[in-house]
Parts: structure tokens; sequence; C-alpha cells
């Protein structure tokens, strides 16, 4: 689904959103299945009347009880699943004897088990998306807390007189910790520098050039026993 989408039929699909479940019957006979939609916002993302001649569509709402998964969606062809919210090992892909194609948010999803899904003949899709909604999460949460950004906005909505209660403190100087230095650590450790932090890096694969070139700190490049 790509975000930047525009829809024009937005007004039409949110006449026939429920509380639990959205419906578009469409033309033909593929059966869609959205899953785990629980911001609503799946149908306003992408111009789903391309597929109302070859396929209906339906969205869930809700999340499915883990022991209901393989009969509530038995009967679809398509399933398009957001993040790992609904998994998707090989016991209950077995039991899904109509499934043609599996995607997923995002280029990797744990919830799947990918290699039964080819042993079936399952196409697993994943879609990407501009950014690193991740790393900023990362840093959106780091910054919240030495701010104390979550408890100074409780006090001023609380109307506490004293606008101010904690001293926050600076990331400058800090150490920051980081298990696991592949793509994501090593974005990470970047950003860390430029706030001036230390940065302690652990992975079984780092070596020390590796090391140097990401500017961490080597604590340990064997794999653990």
């Amino acid at each position: 689904m790509n975000l930047k989408r525009c829809l024009c039929q937005v007004n039409n699909l949110a006449s026939n959103v429920h509380d639990d479940m959205a419906t578009l019957q469409g033309h033909g006979s593929l059966r869609v299945i959205v899953l785990d939609d629980y911001q609503n916002v799946a149908l306003g993302n992408a111009d789903w009347s391309l597929l109302y001649d070859k396929a209906s569509i339906e969205v869930f709402n809700e999340a499915i009880d883990p022991e209901n998964v393989a009969s509530r969606l038995q009967k679809y062809d398509i399933i398009c699943a957001m993040r790992e919210r609904t998994k998707f090992p090989a016991d209950i892909l077995e039991k899904l004897p109509n499934l043609k194609l599996l995607i997923t948010t995002g280029m990797n999803n744990r919830g799947i088990d990918v290699a039964f899904a080819k042993e079936r003949g399952i196409i697993v899709s994943g879609t990407s998306s501009q950014g690193n909604s991740t790393m900023e999460h990362i840093w959106a949460i780091i910054l919240a807390t030495v701010r104390y950004i979550a408890l100074e906005d409780k006090n001023i909505k609380e109307n506490n007189p004293q606008w101010q209660t904690v001293v926050p403190f600076g990331l400058t100087g800090k150490t920051l910790g980081l298990l696991g230095v592949g793509g994501l650590g090593s974005r990470t450790a970047q950003i860390a520098k430029v706030f001036g932090m230390r940065v302690l890096g652990w992975s079984p694969h780092l070596t020390p050039e590796r090391a140097r070139k990401l500017a961490s700190s080597l604590l340990h490049r064997k794999r653990s026993s």
C-alpha cells in the first residue's frame, strides 16, 4: 500500500466501514482480506477500486483470536497482513487451502514461515516504504526519556503550577550500548555520534575494522556458544 497514493473513492469506502469489518464487493472471484487494520486506514492508503472487477475485498479492523485464525481465513485467496500482528506459522498455513498470495507491510516479517509457504506454492511479498520509521522511533523514545517529555506533558495537562519538575540531562558524553550493529544498529550509532555520545557495540560479526568504521567500541566479536 503506497501512502502517497491519492484515493478518489474515500467517501464510498468509508461508508462501508463497520465496527469489526469493512466489505467491498467486487465483480471478480478472488477473495482478498486485509488484516488487523486497527486504525482503520488501509482503505484510504491505496486505490482498491483497481481490483473491483477481479476481487472482493474485506478488512478486519479487530484482531483474530489466534485459535480462530485458520477457520476465519480459510476462504481467502489473498491475505494482506499488517506487520506481525497475525502470525502465519506452518501449522496455520497448511490449513489455508485457497491461499495464493500473502502480503506483509515491511520487507521482513518473522511471523510468517516463508520456507513453508514456498513449499506450499504460496507467494510471500513485502512492501517497502520511504524513510526509516524504526530509527525515528528509537530516537523519539531516547530524547523523550532524557528530557522527561511524558512526565512534563502530564504535569502541564494536569495544571501543575510547577511546569518543570525535573532537571533533564543531555546526551553529550553519555554512553549508548548497542546489542547488534547491523544496518539499524549502525545508523543508530551514527546519530549517537552526532549528539556527542560514546557508543559501545556488540555483535557476533563485529570486527575491529568494522568497529572503527562505525566509530564504535569493540566489545566482542565472537559468536556466542
